[in-house]
């Protein structure tokens, strides 16, 4: 490409020319059959009005036939249409800025998502004919745009939302160019001729991106391929349109790939950072955050699922019309298949759906697994909080009953050292014998005589009083023992009932199907769900009925869920109640009923532990 300087003024110059040139593009978008029903219906074409205008906005009044245009496009109108599969409509368009005038963008949309666009073009810069290159990427630079708008237009809400998560907020989505002309001026003998490596190969690289392929279908057709787009030199576009429009199709489906795919790369990277964030998390604060954007990525996940299925079946179709069809074409279009490769490029294409899907696959996977990471840091963090205001709550309690125990301790301790105090003197006793010896004095003076013993009246005021008073001192001092050493044995009984658990594991270690262990687990309330590197753990409550009263369990199961595998299944219980042998009958007894266990492994399990085989209570 050259150019000359004459004073301050550039002047550019032009080397090949396009003769009546014609352009189609053609991209892709998830469609389907509904939204093409619903745009037939809002236009009004089931009635057979097949050439009404256009107008409006369609965000504003969504029950009318309406699109948002930028100024340049004047109207749309309704050509043809499948009321369940396509429909074909002209959209009038001016560029005062270069084009004089261009009789119409014609599209083509069909319920796979394959979009088409025709457009003819009369005039450039007053030139109705030998449209220079450089001209004619300018002109395609404002299609892009200007149809991607157009296209934008005709999309549900939720179409938008996959075009924006594919392409972000931009207008020019890329698209598959075909340019066909009468002539490429100057004609060269041969295609490869053009391949010169310098002005004119770099002027049609503005049209296909990077030209690897130049190709002489006859001694007049030529034929140029492109990484993203083609030029067709021949007198006869309507012959090969079937097969260009065919390929169009199926290129722009891979442009659409190969930025769906870049996304999803970007998807991963946004995934190791947020798992990285997880991992080194610093303040417990930005848990929120971390789970706000989680749930972002699922969301996205949801689109990028249902991409992969329209995709999918986007291209069993157009694998199915090219089996049907490729059959019947004529040998100048076989030949152009061959040369275009259209059955590798279906293969391929399919193969790239494929891979995405393991891909979207590994993505709802790992925002999964971040998403129990970040469960069990939130439940840590609330199972800390807990046993903070439990803590707190607890030590309060405690302090309540240990002031209460002193204030006990101290009336008994009182109690007994006053006890203690008065039989270690030997008052008790004493005044125990003083009042058995003024009882025969009593006696004696009633009867007036006095009780002699050997021989003496007054015996009783010796030695006897004396014995007397140690034998009381010593039976009222066992007595009162025994009774404060029942005291405490009580006291002691009663802490040991108020401080009660059992925390009971049941060794099962034994094997099922995955199958039975999601079913097992699907009739559990669920409140605690977490994969562990040795398998998956699941805790429930539970309320097992025992007489009149039901006793309150945490039952947590460990298993792995790939190998059907049942580890363990431990049970925790704060209720007195709640014995382990009855712990252990009813934890078998619901296992064998969901089908987990039988009676033998049951009898294992029971041996395992230590227990006897029968049920009790």
């Amino acid at each position: 490409m050259g150019s000359k300087t004459d004073g301050t003024k550039f002047v550019h110059k032009s080397h090949l020319f396009f003769k009546d040139l014609q352009l189609n593009m053609s991209e892709w978008c998830k469609f389907g059959q509904n939204a093409i029903s619903t745009f037939n219906e809002s236009i009004d074409s089931l009635k057979g009005i097949k050439s009404s205008l256009v107008t409006g906005k369609v965000d504003e009044v969504p029950t009318t036939p309406s699109f948002s245009m930028m100024p340049m496009f004047t109207r749309v109108s309704l050509e043809d249409f499948d009321r369940y599969n396509w429909i074909k409509f002209k959209a009038a368009i001016e560029y005062p800025e270069q084009v004089e005038q261009i009789e119409g963008i014609g599209t083509h949309v069909d319920k796979s998502g394959f979009i088409n666009y025709a457009i003819k073009l009369e005039s450039i810069r007053d030139q109705d004919s030998d449209f220079s290159l450089d001209d004619t990427t300018a002109i395609m630079a404002d299609l892009v745009q200007d149809t991607s708008l157009m296209m934008e237009a005709l999309l549900s809400q939720f179409q938008r939302r996959i075009l924006t998560l594919v392409y972000g907020k931009t207008p020019n989505r890329p698209k598959f160019t075909i340019a066909m002309c009468s002539e490429l001026q100057p004609g060269q003998a041969k295609a490869t001729d053009y391949q010169d490596g310098e002005t004119q190969e770099n002027e049609i690289n503005q049209i296909v991106d990077i030209a690897y392929k130049f190709v002489d279908l006859t001694s007049d057709e030529k034929l140029i391929l492109g990484t993203n787009g083609m030029i067709l030199v021949t007198s006869r576009p309507e012959h090969f349109q079937p097969v260009l429009s065919f390929y169009g199709s199926l290129r722009g489906l891979q442009l659409f790939q190969a930025t769906f795919f870049a996304r999803l790369r970007k998807m991963w990277d946004r995934m190791k950072d947020l798992r990285h964030s997880i991992l080194n998390l610093q303040n417990e604060r930005v848990i929120d955050r971390l789970e706000g954007e989680l749930a972002e990525v699922g969301a996205d996940i949801v689109l990028i699922e249902e991409i992969i299925a329209s995709m999918t079946t986007a291209i069993n179709e157009r694998e199915a019309m090219w089996e049907v069809h490729s059959k019947e074409l004529d040998q100048d279009n076989q030949s152009l298949a061959e040369i275009l490769e259209i059955g590798r490029e279906v293969r391929v294409t399919t193969q790239k759906i494929k891979d995405m899907e393991m891909v979207s696959s590994g993505l709802v996977d790992e925002v999964k697994g971040l998403r129990d990471m970040l469960n069990t840091l939130a439940e840590k963090r609330m199972r800390e909080l807990s046993k903070l205001m439990a803590s707190n709550v607890q030590q309060g309690s405690d302090a309540q009953l240990a002031m209460a125990a002193n204030v006990k301790a101290s009336r008994y301790s009182g109690a007994a050292l006053k006890i203690l105090s008065v039989i270690s003197s030997g008052a008790l006793g004493l005044k125990l014998s003083d009042l058995a010896m003024k009882a025969v004095d009593d006696y004696n003076e009633v009867h007036e005589k006095n009780w002699e013993l050997f021989g003496s009246p007054n015996f009783w005021g010796g030695f006897p009083q004396v014995i007397s008073g140690v034998v009381f001192w010593i039976i009222f001092t066992v007595v009162f023992f025994k009774l404060i050493n029942a005291s405490k044995d009580k006291m002691k009984l009663e802490k040991l009932a108020k401080d009660y658990t059992l925390n009971l594991r049941l060794p099962i270690d034994v094997r099922t199907t995955p199958d039975k262990l999601r079913n097992y687990i699907a009739t559990k309330e669920v409140m605690f769900d977490n994969i562990e590197p040795t398998g998956h753990r699941t805790s429930w409550y539970h309320k097992e009925p025992k007489g009149e009263d039901k006793i309150f369990y945490t039952l947590t199961l460990n298993y792995n869920l790939a190998k059907g595998h049942i580890h363990y299944l431990q049970a925790f219980t704060e209720d007195k109640k709640g014995q382990a042998q009855f712990t252990v009958d009813f934890v078998l007894r619901d296992l064998e009923a969901q089908g987990l266990l039988n009676s033998g492994q049951v009898r294992r399990v029971k041996r395992r532990m230590g227990l006897t085989a029968r049920g009790g209570g």
